[in-house]
């Protein structure tokens, strides 16, 4: 694998803390799903996965952050409730039920990205290898070179 095609640290933990917070705040909006029982309001729920959807939208996609920064959290919130509408309908599910239940919910906000995308590659495409400094996390070690003996 390329190093430019290889996933960056942020590419790869986004996603997860996305679903995370889809499934969490989920289960937590639905009465008797909840672990926490916080009691916050469906509003919270929902700003919280808006949030991290857009985190998660803005990284996904190397020279694409601004489609992904609108459409993440349409797509999120489109899975928070699709997920929750399930969670509300049945007494006991599948974890893979709830994960198909979330990706048809998002199907709103992918469709937007790929919308936007093309708007952007209208008005400005992204140079090829294009690469936001803010999404590249490297460790200082990987970039050092051997030190040659004299």
């Amino acid at each position: 694998m390329h190093a430019e095609s290889e996933p960056t640290f942020l590419q790869k933990v986004a996603p997860v803390a996305s679903g995370l917070a889809i499934y969490l705040c989920s289960t937590e909006l639905v009465p008797g799903w909840g672990g926490f029982r916080l009691g916050w309001p469906p509003a919270a729920y929902y700003a919280i996965v808006a949030t991290t959807a857009a985190f998660a939208g803005a990284v996904a996609v190397r020279g694409y952050s601004i489609p992904g920064l609108f459409a993440g959290p349409v797509g999120g919130m489109g899975a928070l409730a699709a997920t929750t509408w399930h969670l509300t309908q049945v007494s006991e599910t599948w974890n893979w039920l709830i994960v198909i239940t979330g990706v048809l919910g998002a199907i709103p906000g992918i469709g937007l990205f790929f919308v936007l995308r093309m708007v952007q590659d209208a008005i400005w495409p992204a140079e090829p290898g294009y690469e936001s400094p803010a999404m590249h996390v490297t460790p200082a070690w990987r970039d050092r070179q051997p030190e040659q003996p004299s």
